[in-house]
């Protein structure tokens, strides 16, 4: 039996090539897709209104803000070319607490490098008006699209974090330190200022002993307020956690391994307000991942009675106002003068 060839129409030709350049469309699209690294913040995202110096909420009819934050990596603003309008920047840290402004604005700008530990943005705009005149309700968006605002796709955010006392942590010589005293804690810096307003990020205590090193083993952090009679009243309590097990091969406690002997142990053995030997010598620093936010008129107090970390102390050495120490606070508030705790304890910049 013979074979036909069937012959192509133009048609078909016609359907196949419409059909590869559909396909060669999709796969351009998906390219361009891929490649693009911004979104842009809508227009519809203003509404009038205006925010103060201090980035708070401020009813305005002459201007219109973005209500809501929005995420801030990677921020540019472009100007329309024909525009008569200015703008402003306002910027939040992680915990929505306002760090600053930009200037007023009439031209393009890049965030850049600046406003490191802002993860929200607000925009306030400004626009021209007339004396008397206001910015009505449908006249919102026309303005808003005056301005082009993108942001990266990509929001990875690493907060940056200070110390609340600078170089604290340089101060502590642990060959010469000594377990702090159970009986007398919890202590507080008397400076109530160093926390106060603050986002708690990291606490680093630097671990002397720990009962044993198998175990967890608690550290306990205290949110206080000071009255005016000058006692302590407890806001929050936080239990924090050394897995057992993160500190292996440390030496015990001894009469011989201490370094020293007779009364002077004794001193030792009072002090600490336990029996310490046993107890692993640990020497290092130890970080807790924490998120505190401290009111005005808040600080943080430390150590427990109950604690199986003791945290390490110098006695005297330094002359630093900062170091100043109460301790007892939940009972009749003691001053500690030859007390110099070092915490480590680093907020949000």
């Amino acid at each position: 039996m013979s074979k036909t060839k069937k012959r192509l129409s133009l048609k078909d030709i016609a359907s196949a090539v419409v059909a590869c350049l559909l396909i060669l469309a999709v796969i351009g699209g998906c390219i361009a897709i891929s490649k693009i690294d911004t979104k842009t913040i809508s227009s519809l995202s203003f509404k009038r209104g205006s925010l103060t110096e201090s980035g708070t909420y401020q009813k305005s009819d002459t201007a219109i803000y973005t209500e809501e934050l929005f995420e801030c990596q990677g921020l540019t603003v472009t100007v329309d070319f024909e525009t008569d309008v200015e703008y402003r920047v306002f910027y939040y840290r992680e915990d929505k607490s306002f760090i600053g402004a930009t200037e007023n604005l009439k031209v393009d700008y890049d965030k850049g490098e600046t406003y490191a530990n802002a993860k929200y943005a607000r925009i306030v705009i400004y626009p021209t008006l007339e004396s008397g005149n206001k910015v009505g309700i449908f006249d919102v968006n026309k303005y808003a699209r005056q301005i082009t605002i993108k942001v990266s796709l990509d929001q990875s955010f690493e907060p940056v974090l200070t110390e609340s006392i600078p170089g604290i942590k340089s101060q502590l010589i642990f060959a010469s330190s000594f377990p702090m005293q159970k009986d007398n804690g919890p202590y507080a810096y008397q400076d109530m200022s160093i926390y106060e307003g603050k986002t708690v990020r990291k606490i680093g205590v630097p671990v002397k002993l720990i009962k044993d090193v198998s175990e967890d083993a608690t550290f306990t952090v205290y949110v206080v307020t000071q009255t005016s009679s000058g006692t302590f009243t407890k806001v929050k309590e936080l239990k924090l956690v050394i897995p057992g097990g993160t500190f292996g091969g440390k030496q015990k406690v001894s009469l011989d391994n201490i370094g020293v002997t007779g009364s002077t142990y004794n001193y030792l053995y009072n002090l600490v307000g336990d029996e310490i030997t046993g107890y692993s010598i640990i020497d290092e620093w130890y970080y807790f991942d924490v998120d505190i936010r401290l009111e005005n008129g808040q600080t943080l107090a430390f150590f427990d009675s109950e604690d199986d970390v003791f945290p390490a102390y110098h006695n005297g050495l330094a002359d630093e106002d900062a170091m100043n120490m109460y301790c007892t606070i939940f009972g009749t508030p003691g001053t500690a003068p030859s007390v110099e705790f070092y915490m480590d304890v680093l907020v949000l910049e």
